[in-house]
This record gives structure tokens, C-alpha cells and sequence, in this order.
């Protein structure tokens, strides 16, 4: 299988883009599979990068309009003139100047697509979208942004993260000093407002002889020279482009930062930050981190003043019990597992989903996602079962002519436990997702499966029917999907229903 990627980096854009796509390709090279770099905008430095971490890179080197056809076609004849495209791959966008017209263009020769994105300002054709922030606004524009089909995969479970970030957790020992004594500073790549000397300012006055600041800066920022040499005396250690940063931020008590992809990076190693937003798509992430009590959002670079930030790190740098507190609300944000979950969609997206007939066998599975907390929380049912019960409920649900139980699998994985209940004309549908395979839309493959099982089950159902409770918002949306439509309400339920036959 083959992953494209198309993501730009340069000193406007910034190397977000292509870096968060690295740590996905890391995961993908692990599972022995290719990956591609399509850049219009990078530098050699960058171009570097993506070959020394086993990545391809075709250089999109055309002057015709950025997401226009002209382009479009441009790309698949460079694509063609060096690979063959088959069914099964993938191509990734990355880049807030694309939508659906491009990716409509590449559907042409693409039949899996998936976009990243972080704005939720604009229309694509994708088969999946990855947008790893906090929004409740944006998880609801993307409703109407992308196609129902299309699979959604919202919030900070998914953040990319390179497995360095995974390995560091494992062995962390969760700082408790008295007071912060270790510094780290950050302003991305390019660092193209200049906050590192805004920072640099603002934490010298205060510094003392147990107190040790690191500033980390990417090959690509044009002041280097400029910072070393204005403060090569003071007690401030420069990292160029180091080779982990996660080694670095497992070690330091407090963040001065941007906002943006490295708030997951420092979320899974229970890093609190001061933000200031360098960007105005990052105003709305650092707000939702303010308000989580994790980090203390400052506002944009232009606002913030160097005595606003020094005041703020005054304030911090002996407030223990909330840093405490910071570091853990951070680390049950983000574990580290995003560029698995990721990979491991995109890799079975194309296997078929299978409803199998419920065996002995999957009795421990069936309780398990039974009694799992949120699916106690959306049954009717909420109690916790026992093995007995349980044991009993499937004797006698196997003696049941009117009921069908049967297991969800995708490939050799089991994804849920699926119910019909025939009830005349119609039969209820149960479905029980297994914890790990939430949010992945599996849930509308399996009421597609469920439609034909239903029919050749038995032939004189011609309604499929779900009771869901009315605050389980997730549910409702995928039988909506489906195709489902409103049949009945009261206070605590709606149920829904779809004709199947005539």
C-alpha cells in the first residue's frame, strides 16, 4: 500500500504541516508500507528530513494556481511518471489552501482520500477527516463540510505523535519540585513573530542560580546567529533542531510556547505551557486549553506585551499545586497512541466488514462491551451484569427464534456485538462497539451489513428499528447517516426507523 502526501513547509507556512504528517509516515514505514511526500513549498533542509526518516519526495515544481486543476493534473502526471496507483492507496492533504475542488480533481484517480485539517472553514471530498482539536463548534461544522460516508476522527486521540513522544511517557516520573526550575521555550520551526526574544526578555530579570532555561529552535528560523550572539552570555542553553524534543520536555516543569501541534506533544508528557498564539488558527485550541487548566493562554503575539509574559511566569514558577494538578489533567488529554489509531484505520478501511453468527467463544467479548462504562451509560439498561446473568442472557438468547446475535469483524478483529430482535414486520437493532474501535465509523458500515443480514434472515422484515436514548448524541447521528429517520420520542428515548423492503 502506497501513502501520498501532499503538505507544504516554508517560512510563511511554517513546518507544522509536514512534520505532524512525518510522525504518521514513522508509524506507517513501521507497518512496512510506502510513503510519498508531494511538496510545492519546502526547503532542503526539510526535503532532508523527509528522506532521512524513509519517506519519498516528489517535488512539485509547477507555477500553475495553488488547488486549481492545472495543478491537480499536474500532480497525477508526476505521480503516474514515477508509481502506479492502485485501489487500495491512499492520498493525504495537509494544507489550509485545499478543498473539495482539489480533492474532487484527485478523486479522479483516488479512490481512498484523507484531508487534515484544523479550521473547519471550507468544504472537502475526503473518505476520512482527521481534525485532532478540542471544538465542539468545529466537530458540528464538519457535518455539513464533508460527506456523510466520510469517517470522522475528532480530538486529541488521534494527535500525531512520533513514537519518541510514547516511548519518554513510559519512563516519565511526573515532576513535583517545589517551585519550576527547568525552563523549555518554543516557538516552532520558524518562529516567525520572533516570541523567542520576547520570552528571552521577559525570564531574564527573574532567573536565578537553580533556575535553567532551554530554547529550542528549528534549522529553518532566520535568527539564529542573531539570538546566540545577543545572549551567549546569559544563562540561556540554545538546541538547534534537537534530536528529541521529547527527551527535552520530560525533563522541564513549565512551557513558554505557541499554540498549535506542539500542545499534544507537551499534553502527553504532562508539560504545562504560556501560550501565545503566533497565528490566528491557534487562538481557539489555546482558549480550550486555558479553560482545562492546563496551560495560561496570553493571547496573540502582537497583544502580548514582555510584561504581561514575566508577570505570568512569576505567578507560575511557585504555584506547585496547580502545575501539579496542570500535569495531570494534560497527560489524561493526550496518551500518545494517536499515529496507531490513525494507521490502523487507514489500513482496514479497505478490508471488508463482516457479520459473523455470535459462538461460545465471544461470550467474555459480549460482556465486556456490555458492561464498558459509556456503553452502560447509552443502554436503556444501565446496571453492571454479572458473568452468571450474563451466561444466562445468552442460553437463553441462543433459544430465541426472533433473535439473531452476531459479531462485527474486520478482517480477523472483532469490532461489536450486534442484536436484531424480530418484532413482526420489524426487528430492533442493538449495537455494542467495542472501547477501541469507537469513532472510527464503523457504526454505519454495520447497519449497511445489517440491511442485507436482516433480509436473508428473515424475509418478512421490512423495518429496521433503534431505541436510543435522546442525550446519546453520537448514536443518533450515525443512524442518521444510515438513513434512519425520526419514527417516535418521549422524554428519555427516540427511536428511529428505516424501511429495508417493501
Amino acid at each position: 500500500m502506497k501513502f501520498f502526501i501532499r503538505a507544504d513547509a516554508s517560512a510563511k507556512l511554517g513546518v507544522g504541516h509536514v512534520m505532524r504528517c512525518l510522525a504518521l509516515s514513522e508509524e506507517l514505514i513501521k507497518r512496512e508500507q510506502q510513503v510519498i511526500f508531494i511538496c510545492r513549498e519546502s526547503n532542503a533542509l526539510i526535503s532532508k528530513l523527509i528522506v532521512e526518516k524513509g519517506c519519498a519526495i516528489l517535488q512539485n515544481e509547477t507555477e500553475y494556481l495553488l488547488g486549481s486543476q492545472k495543478e491537480a493534473e499536474y500532480i497525477i502526471e508526476l505521480i503516474h511518471s514515477n508509481y502506479i496507483i492502485q485501489n487500495e492507496d491512499w492520498i493525504i492533504i495537509d494544507h489550509y489552501s485545499l478543498d473539495f475542488e482539489f480533492e474532487g480533481y484527485l478523486r479522479k484517480v483516488f479512490t481512498n482520500i484523507m484531508v487534515i485539517d484544523d479550521l473547519a472553514d471550507r468544504q472537502h471530498d475526503c473518505d476520512v477527516l482527521l481534525d485532532t482539536g478540542l471544538s465542539k463548534s468545529k466537530r458540528d461544522n464538519y457535518d455539513r463540510l464533508i460527506p456523510q460516508t466520510s469517517i470522522k476522527l475528532l480530538g486529541p486521540e488521534y494527535a500525531l505523535l512520533r513514537h519518541e513522544y510514547t516511548k519518554e511517557r513510559k519512563s516519565l516520573k511526573l515532576r513535583d519540585a517545589k517551585r519550576v526550575e527547568n525552563i523549555f521555550v518554543c516557538f516552532g520551526g520558524t518562529d516567525p513573530t520572533n516570541e523567542t526574544s520576547k520570552a528571552i526578555k521577559a525570564l531574564l530579570p527573574i532567573l536565578n542560580e537553580s533556575m535553567k532555561v532551554r530554547v529550542v529552535m528549528g534549522i529553518t528560523n532566520p535568527r539564529i546567529e542573531e539570538l546566540i550572539q545577543q545572549y551567549e552570555d546569559e544563562k540561556i542553553e540554545f538546541l538547534i533542531q534537537p534530536f528529541s524534543i521529547a527527551t527535552l520536555m520530560s525533563s522541564s516543569d513549565l512551557a513558554i510556547c505557541a499554540g498549535g501541534g506542539m500542545t499534544w506533544e507537551r499534553y502527553c508528557l504532562g508539560l504545562p505551557g504560556i501560550i501565545i498564539a503566533i497565528a490566528a488558527n491557534q487562538v481557539e485550541g489555546a482558549q480550550h486549553s486555558h479553560l482545562l487548566g492546563v496551560d495560561e493562554y496570553l493571547g496573540l503575539s502582537h497583544l502580548v506585551k514582555e510584561k504581561d509574559l514575566r508577570q505570568t511566569i512569576e505567578r507560575l514558577i511557585y504555584s506547585n499545586e496547580k502545575l501539579k494538578n496542570a500535569r495531570e489533567r494534560a497527560m489524561d488529554v493526550v496518551d500518545g497512541n494517536g499515529i496507531v489509531r490513525v494507521a490502523d484505520i487507514l489500513m482496514k478501511k479497505n478490508e471488508a466488514l463482516e457479520l459473523r453468527n455470535f459462538g461460545d467463544n465471544e461470550i467474555l467479548f459480549l460482556l465486556e462491551c456490555r458492561n464498558e462504562i459509556k456503553a452502560r451509560l447509552n443502554s436503556i439498561n444501565s446496571a453492571e451484569v454479572s458473568l452468571n446473568d450474563h451466561i444466562k442472557w445468552v442460553e437463553q438468547s441462543k433459544s430465541m427464534p426472533d433473535r439473531k446475535l452476531m459479531v462485527a469483524w474486520i478482517g480477523e478483529e472483532k469490532i461489536a456485538v450486534v442484536r436484531l430482535d424480530r418484532v413482526g414486520d420489524y426487528a430492533e437493532v442493538s449495537i455494542n462497539v467495542a472501547k477501541e474501535h469507537r469513532g472510527k465509523g464503523y457504526v454505519r458500515r454495520i447497519l449497511k451489513e445489517l440491511e442485507i443480514k436482516a433480509i436473508t434472515w428473515n424475509r418478512s422484515i421490512h423495518i429496521l428499528q433503534a431505541v436510543i436514548k435522546k442525550e446519546n448524541n453520537i448514536s443518533i447521528k450515525s443512524f442518521i447517516k444510515a438513513g434512519y429517520r425520526e419514527w417516535n420520542i418521549d422524554n428519555e428515548l427516540i427511536i428511529m426507523r428505516k424501511k429495508i423492503t417493501d
